[in-house]
């Protein structure tokens, strides 16, 4: 099987061209509590400007169709400000992320799966869809990254 993201930059590279300019967005609603193997959304109201996301989990993606292959993904959970996730093209690997959540951005420190590297970066979530369903693989990899760095963020 062909390891496609070898490099942080490889990883990242699929998110590069939707990257860099910061637009306001109004957030949908966190996806509410696990039920069978996915995830619906709720009926809370949207933040607004200038506050942090929703306590929950999301999925952004290249494209409003989950599992596609060689469109790049990021699922994460915000609590409290705080966020932990990743990112993942489907039948790959997938790089795991932890830092702060805003309204329309991540400030994310990115770990390289394959040599445990570490780098800083902002992720503008304007430039993706929103998905409404998060899949049992996406909580898979939610739980894996969030069991791996819970420790790196305060009050998780």
């Amino acid at each position: 099987m062909l390891k496609i993201f070898h490099r942080p930059t490889l990883l990242l590279s699929a998110f590069f061209p939707l990257l860099g300019v910061d637009l306001a967005l109004s957030i949908p609603p966190p996806l509410s509590p696990l039920t069978g193997d996915h995830q619906t959304l709720s009926q809370r109201p949207l933040a607004t400007n200038n506050e942090a996301l929703d306590d929950g989990i999301y999925l952004y993606g290249e494209t409003s169709e989950p599992e596609q292959i060689g469109k790049a993904y990021v699922v994460f959970e915000v609590r409290r400000g705080q966020v932990i996730g990743a990112f993942y093209m489907p039948h790959s690997s997938f790089d795991c992320a932890y830092g702060s959540a805003e309204q329309s951005q991540l400030d994310v420190t990115i770990i390289n799966s394959y040599d445990q590297t570490t780098y800083r970066h902002t992720l503008f979530l304007d430039k993706f869809q929103r998905l409404t369903t998060v899949s049992a693989n996406d909580q898979r990899i939610l739980s894996t990254c969030t069991q791996t760095y819970q420790k790196q963020v305060g009050n998780w």
